[in-house]
């Protein structure tokens, strides 16, 4: 190709993209003005299927997520703002429920913000009216002094109702109580029965711990692969997640061949500097001169 005919090419191209640019531009502003009407996105809905006179799985999620909603505003409000948070739980509420859901903040000096909600039970009742029992975590900031802060954690009854497609509150929201812990009976942990081991074994043994916890904590997987017997007897180990550990409290008794293990360990947490401390139990066998983990096991249970 001549350098004209590259040159005419060049010019061609540019005056194209040019008038494509002015063209899309002018598109775009005549959609956003309406000029042009766009066409309308379509939006995949999940159908909700009614499963018996109680409501399907659908049901419950959608509720929970109307209740997560709803007390998130709920639990917002800024002293002297009444009218905008009646006006954002309008769209919750029955008319028979007074606008600001049982809450005069007349006299209240600290503003609210719910940090999380969470939904730990749903009672049925009677004429599709359903209680929905939450545990929120609240901060308070003070009115007129906004470094003085504390933390609220309530449990609330939130009463509903079904309403076309969605929910409505159907009586004023009130606090109760924490759940009280029920007493449970945990079976004694047995006792391992075995052979003591030897100084000589003990001090190999400790010695292997401190290898192997380094490793686990810093190494790849392969590195950590290196402590198996078997492939995926170890998890995948903790590296960039905690610091150097240090291993205590070393039980070592011989059963059938093997070498069980049990110790504390601990850990700094990266993120925090928080000292973690995890009980762990570890079915060790020796060949030759290395040992391999065959088991392992965290927790007393």
């Amino acid at each position: 190709m001549s350098q004209l005919a590259k040159r005419k090419f060049a010019i061609f191209g540019f005056w194209l993209l040019l008038i494509y640019t002015a063209v899309s531009t002018t598109a775009v502003w005549l959609i956003q003005f309406g000029i042009v009407p766009s066409s309308p996105r379509t939006v995949a809905a999940v159908k909700q299927e009614a499963q018996g006179e109680g409501g399907g799985l659908g049901d419950v999620l959608s509720e929970t997520a109307f209740v997560d909603q709803f007390v998130r505003e709920y639990f917002t409000w800024n002293q002297g703002n009444e009218t905008i948070r009646a006006s954002r739980l309008k769209p919750y509420l029955h008319s028979t429920v007074d606008s600001q859901a049982g809450i005069d903040m007349k006299n209240a000096t600290y503003n609210s913000f719910p940090r999380s909600v969470g939904i730990w039970k749903i009672e049925d009742g009677e004429d599709g009216v359903r209680k929905v029992y939450v545990t929120v975590d609240t901060v308070l900031t003070h009115a007129k002094n906004e470094s003085d802060q504390r933390r609220a954690i309530r449990y609330l009854a939130v009463t509903v109702k079904r309403s076309g497609e969605s929910f409505l509150v159907v009586d004023k929201p009130y606090l109760m109580a924490s759940p009280a812990s029920a007493k449970i009976e945990l079976p004694e942990t047995k006792s391992e029965q075995g052979e003591a081991v030897s100084d000589a074994e003990r001090v190999q043994i400790e010695n292997f711990l401190k290898s192997f916890w380094k490793v686990y904590t810093t190494g790849t997987v392969d590195e950590i692969g290196y402590y198996e017997k078997e492939k995926n007897v170890i998890s995948k180990g903790l590296a960039g997640l905690v610091g150097t550990p240090d291993v205590k409290n070393v039980v070592i008794i011989k059963k059938q061949g093997k070498l069980e293990v049990k110790c504390d360990v601990s850990f700094s947490d990266l993120p925090s500097g928080a000292q973690l401390s995890y009980q762990y139990s570890l079915s060790v066998v020796k060949e030759g001169d290395r040992f391999y983990v065959t088991n392992m096991k965290q927790g007393v249970r």
